[in-house]
């Protein structure tokens, strides 16, 4: 049996309303890979949700697209796009990599929320996360006068195919 007594709740509020832009702290809550039914491209979709001191709860999508369909006109520059993303997204939690999408998830994470402007007026705007930022930490850039100097190391060379990470790779 079912009882519910609404004396102890709070009604629903408009939870739909935008969120103004600006910078929030959230947690990435799940992953997940999507399938477009109409283009046959598929994304990791990350869901976020706020953590406070305002807005928190409220939740706002990234997708970051892993796996367009090969030929697509834009194939390249969406997967360049993913790799770039995902790497403000490693900045930002502090981590340098994974081999799971899952590794992302209960890691807190500081974004910058914008509002997107829908083309079509028949839909609403709707927020869009316009960044991952990485996280202020002082200590680290600031050289520590008690160690020796070392050699400056050379920067490692790109990879020799900008595609996607391996763990996007037989998927």
């Amino acid at each position: 049996m079912f009882s519910f007594d609404a004396n102890q709740h709070q009604p629903e509020s408009d939870s739909f309303d935008l969120i103004p832009n600006g910078t929030y702290q959230a947690v990435i809550e799940a992953q997940q890979r999507k399938d477009s039914q109409n283009t046959g491209n598929a994304w990791l979709e990350l869901t976020l949700v706020i953590t406070g001191p305002q807005y928190a709860g409220r939740k706002v999508w990234d997708r970051l697209f892993f796996w367009p369909v090969q030929g697509h006109q834009s194939h390249d520059k969406m997967i360049e796009s993913a790799n770039r993303r995902m790497t403000s997204i490693c900045k930002s939690i502090g981590i340098a990599g994974f081999r799971d999408p899952q590794e992302l998830v209960n890691r807190p994470i500081t974004i910058r929320i914008g509002v997107e402007k829908n083309k079509d007026p028949q839909y609403p705007d709707k927020n869009k996360v316009q960044a991952y930022l990485e996280p202020e930490i002082p200590a680290l850039q600031q050289p520590r006068p008690q160690q020796p100097a070392q050699a400056a190391q050379p920067a490692a060379a790109p990879p020799a195919s900008a595609g996607a990470p391996a763990w996007t790779q037989g998927r």
